[in-house]
């Protein structure tokens, strides 16, 4: 056994505890909209006979939102930093 200290305090633990809550939050937010965004748009378009995950997968955004994407992306990173950084 190691007399080594653990390298996290009980605050860092803490932390660390808030952000993996806020990123499992968000995440199921996402899962839980998208499910429900392919279903309506399933229904939508099924007289179409559109396969609407496979549309999806198979998309290219255009400069406009893969810009809009990299904002979203950063504000995102940013609220999960917070989390670490406490309060």
């Amino acid at each position: 056994m190691s007399n080594q200290k653990p390298n996290l305090r009980d605050a860092d633990v803490d932390r660390l505890g808030k952000a993996l809550l806020t990123l499992a939050g968000e995440l199921w937010a996402v899962k839980d909209r998208q499910k429900i965004l392919e279903a309506v748009l399933e229904e939508a378009l099924k007289d179409k006979g559109l396969a609407v995950a496979e549309l999806v997968d198979k998309h290219q955004p255009d400069n406009e939102l893969a810009a809009a994407l990299a904002n979203d992306r950063q504000a995102y990173i940013n609220s999960l930093l917070k989390s670490l950084e406490g309060d």
